[in-house]
């Protein structure tokens, strides 16, 4: 009996060992990225169909904007418009008070986001949002800085 408590706690290390093993190298990394869409103010494009500032910015900057998907995403929207039960319950990492965490959810519901691998990712891009020219509030633009060759 004492040789098969000691064979039984061999196997379950091995095993547990090969768990492991397979864990670790069965894994994969995901980059989380939210899309973006060109600016409708943007009529000009480059080379790369990138979508051009307009006026004297078009000879180095692009201007972009947040995509949006159709629909409000599910999981923060009710079929009715209304907020989710899930983006209540989540509703303190969007902001400290009522209003911040209402413009966070009118920013995001439409947000669309998507799953890529490392491998995918050819090049990075040099981009700064833009702010009203009355304060310092964001207003929702892109910049994406080019270097013209």
């Amino acid at each position: 009996m004492h040789s098969c408590i000691r064979t039984y706690s061999l196997f379950v290390d091995t095993f547990m060992d090969t768990l492991f093993f397979i864990m670790v190298s069965d894994s994969m990394t995901f980059i989380l990225i939210r899309w973006f869409a060109a600016h409708p103010q943007a009529w000009e494009r480059d080379n790369l169909c990138r979508p051009c500032c307009p006026g004297a910015l078009r000879y180095n900057h692009c201007l972009w904007k947040y995509a949006k998907t159709p629909q409000p995403r599910r999981v923060m929207t009710n079929t009715d418009g209304s907020q989710s039960e899930c983006f209540k319950r989540a509703n303190f990492i969007f902001g400290h008070t009522e209003r911040a965490r209402t413009d966070r959810w009118q920013d995001e519901q439409y947000a669309y986001y998507g799953l890529i691998t490392p491998t995918t990712v050819l090049s990075t891009v040099n981009m700064s949002q833009e702010y009203d020219s009355c304060g310092m509030s964001h207003t929702g633009d892109w910049l994406e800085t080019v270097t013209v060759t």
